[in-house]
């Protein structure tokens, strides 16, 4: 599980995860834009891994970026400063 909190001051737009087994990026997993002072939770698939982790602006400029991250249970990202 993903906890994606926005403490930025941009809305985010896109979360994109990516994960070793898939050979690439996945698809945007938000349904609704995260603003600033929200979260956002999603059970990336399969569920333990090593995932590549994007947050995007509705321009698709990445606000942050995280690679290689070992996700085995919840993890806390933390988007801004």
């Amino acid at each position: 599980m993903v906890v994606v909190h926005n403490r930025g001051t941009v809305p985010i737009a896109h979360i994109i995860l990516g994960c070793a087994a898939w050979g690439g990026w996945g698809g945007d997993q938000t349904g609704d834009v995260i603003a600033p002072g929200g979260t956002f939770t999603t059970a990336p698939q399969p569920g333990v891994g090593v995932y590549d982790l994007r947050a995007e602006d509705a321009n698709h400029v990445i606000l942050s970026q995280q690679m290689g991250v070992y996700i085995s249970g919840t993890y806390d990202w933390y988007v801004g400063p």
